[in-house]
């Protein structure tokens, strides 16, 4: 496929307009923890806590809508995993720097996001394959934003003795590998068996 085909079809559509607004947000939550890290005021912190709540709502929402009104495009289909990929490293840099969000996480979540996005953009522009995500990628995307939630409220309850922090880390770090996993199996039988010629597979 051409990239001048991605520009075919429906391009202004309610799901591409949350796909580029969900990264319009990152800014202000940037602003809003940088302001609480700065002030002290708890206030900020929970207006960083809602714009985090409304960037994930629109991760889901943005596929949805697109179904439900029938905008499904290629543009959408291009935008949507990108703008993802986008949100989830630039917040978690942004909770590295205001709420000790574990920098090694963030790279190894980014290392394993390129190395996907590539093959699933290869697919996608060179053999016009469709990658769709899978339910531990999904679940890898919720386990995220949750321990994004997490950070930022830091709440001091304890299980067994472990913060929910680590509780979290633990959930993002087997949904990752699940996810990869099941990502490396779906490219791995692609490549060696599928012709070139439209179909769908799993992504993350």
């Amino acid at each position: 496929m051409k990239i001048h085909e991605l520009l075919t079809g429906r391009i202004v559509t309610l799901s591409n307009f949350l796909s580029l607004f969900r990264i319009m947000l990152v800014p202000f939550f940037w602003y809003y923890l940088n302001k609480e890290h700065h002030s002290g005021d708890i206030a900020f912190m929970y207006n960083a806590l809602i714009t985090l709540i409304i960037i994930a709502l629109t991760d889901f929402l943005d596929g949805y809508l697109a179904r439900i009104f029938n905008q499904v495009s290629r543009l959408g289909q291009f935008l949507d995993p990108i703008s993802d990929k986008i949100t989830v490293f630039f917040c978690g840099i942004i909770l590295y720097l205001f709420k000790d969000f574990p920098l090694w996480v963030v790279s190894v979540v980014f290392i394993r996001d390129l190395v996907i996005l590539s093959g699933g953009y290869f697919l996608f522009l060179k053999k016009d394959i469709q990658v769709r995500p899978n339910l531990f990628g999904k679940c890898l995307i919720i386990s995220l934003f949750f321990s994004g939630v997490i950070y930022v409220y830091n709440p001091s309850p304890q299980f067994f003795d472990i913060s929910l922090q680590h509780i979290s880390i633990a959930f993002i770090m087997f949904f990752l590998f699940t996810s990869s996993l099941v990502a490396f199996r779906s490219y791995s039988k692609i490549y060696h068996s599928l012709a070139p010629s439209t179909s769908n597979v799993s992504e993350h």
